[in-house]
């Protein structure tokens, strides 16, 4: 099976890739590697086809960040959403996990 994970480098996501790649071929993409959902799809990547998609990417911070920047925050996570979900539909993902709700 082949899996996409956005946020596959974060603090969930890296422990779920680490998983999944025993057993599965498994593709990461967050924004540490090239991908910021936040502004753009995965499709500008290239053309892609997998499974499943795992979709862990978020905009975090501190309580106090959270607190201080809230409708930043919304907004971004709002953004990378969307993104998120126009790439599974772009990738042909046959099933899409949401993790960061």
């Amino acid at each position: 099976m082949k899996i996409l994970v956005t946020g596959g480098t974060g603090f969930i996501g890296k422990h779920i890739v680490r998983e999944l790649k025993k057993t599965h071929k498994v593709v990461c993409y967050s924004r540490a590697n090239g991908l910021d959902l936040e502004k753009h799809d995965i499709s500008e990547l290239g053309n892609f086809e997998f499974d499943v998609m795992i979709h862990g990417a978020a905009h975090v911070g501190s309580v106090k960040y959270v607190f201080e920047k809230g409708a930043e925050v919304i907004e971004k996570n709002l953004n990378i959403n969307l993104n998120a979900y126009k790439s599974a539909i772009k990738v042909k993902a046959k099933k899409m996990i949401c993790i960061n709700a």
